[in-house]
């Protein structure tokens, strides 16, 4: 079994309050995907789901895609859809 990950996780704007914090050093299955990790971070801050908040979440610097596989050395961004103009 391999070991598991250690990523470092900053969470803006809403999800920050939500969180508790603006950086999460987390540890994730080794291969965990973008949506597996989304679900992490929805059981451990259930809040997300009740709140009904739309997460997108960054893998060093770059939206990332559902399938995307995490690997040691990213860098995770979480933060709701904004609007400006």
């Amino acid at each position: 079994m391999t070991a598991p990950l250690k990523i470092s996780v900053r969470c803006f704007a809403r999800l920050r309050e939500i969180t508790g914090t603006d950086q999460l050093i987390w540890e994730i299955p080794s291969g965990a995907t973008i949506g597996e990790f989304r679900g992490l971070l929805e059981a451990r801050f259930p809040d997300i789901l009740r709140e009904r908040l739309p997460v997108l979440i960054a893998r060093n610097g770059q939206y990332a895609r559902e399938e995307d596989v995490i690997e040691s050395a990213d860098e995770l961004a979480c933060f709701p859809p904004v609007s400006g103009g």
